[in-house]
């Protein structure tokens, strides 16, 4: 499997379509996201924050959103933020398990920081949602060949 930008957001797609508590999947910068009424939550959204390209391989950066309609008088604010934390580590555990490397992994690419901090938000759009938002960095190889370039 090649791994590139294609791939990875592929493989970060079918992590949500895979997980049970995941009803919808977004992708693209922030600003984008419409929380008017037509999402089914809880939602996860994957936005590319740049590369870095070094000698033998690529990674690519994301933010990982995952969020849920919260109530207006907060009333259920902490079970949203429980669960969506749950789903964020859920995912997190995809990516590490599956993701080692093309042989023994699914994905293809792999975390080289184990750590990685969550951060709780709520009220962050247009309706009233709460949730956890991650940044990660996802590696692959690159071998530094010019028979990708068009002629």
């Amino acid at each position: 499997m090649e791994n590139n930008f294609i791939n990875i957001t592929d493989a970060l797609k079918t992590i949500a379509d895979n997980h049970k508590q995941i009803h919808s999947f977004g992708f693209g910068d922030l600003a984008h996201i419409n929380t008017s009424g037509s999402i089914d939550y809880a939602l996860m959204w994957v936005e590319p924050n740049g590369s870095i390209a070094k000698r033998g391989e690529v990674g690519f950066r994301f933010k990982i959103l995952i969020m849920d309609l919260a109530r207006k008088d907060e009333s259920n604010l902490i079970d949203v933020l429980n669960d969506t934390h749950q789903i964020a580590l859920d995912v997190l555990a995809d990516i590490y398990i599956n993701g080692l490397d093309a042989v023994n992994g699914t994905h293809g690419f792999h975390l080289k920081d184990p750590d990685v901090v969550l951060d709780n938000y709520a009220d962050r759009f247009d309706e009233e949602v709460a949730g956890w938002s991650m940044n990660i960095t996802v590696w692959v190889s690159w071998d530094w060949n010019e028979c990708a370039i068009p002629n």
